[in-house]
């Protein structure tokens, strides 16, 4: 699936998500729009949006921003999901969701990635990282 395509399709998962969180939820894009057409697995990035809003975003009171961001350098392409709601609990352990994710990644034959979940000031980060042609 082209990266576009999952950006398209996670556009209309957060405006469902705005309404439903009512003003809780402001979301910024930082994308390279020229990357667009790049493949990847489908649904790799909307797993990260789903688990920061509903983790993050969604128990805090306060609510709070969604950053969504993708660059590529050289061969290395990064997406990047942050979000300033509730705190991360536990980096090392994984659900369904993102073990799922992990797991796709891995599969991934065309590529090497990796996916790292951390605590960053008061940003919750999950990064997919990958870099084409470089599978071993």
């Amino acid at each position: 699936m082209p990266l576009g395509r999952e950006r398209a399709l996670l556009d209309r998962y957060l405006a469902v998500e705005q309404l439903r969180l009512e003003g809780k939820l402001r979301i910024q894009w930082d994308w390279e729009s020229g990357l667009d057409p790049l493949p990847l697995p489908p649904l790799l990035l909307q797993p990260l949006v789903e688990n920061a809003i509903k983790h993050g975003i969604s128990p805090s009171d306060q609510g709070g921003k969604l950053v969504i961001s993708c660059a590529k350098e050289g061969d290395c392409v990064q997406l990047v999901v942050e979000n300033t709601g509730a705190p991360l609990k536990d980096s090392r352990v994984l659900g369904v969701g993102l073990g799922n994710l992990e797991a796709r990644l891995a599969l991934w034959s065309e590529v090497s990635g990796t996916f790292t979940l951390a605590h960053e000031g008061e940003w919750t980060v999950a990064k997919v990282q990958w870099t084409v042609g470089a599978k071993a």
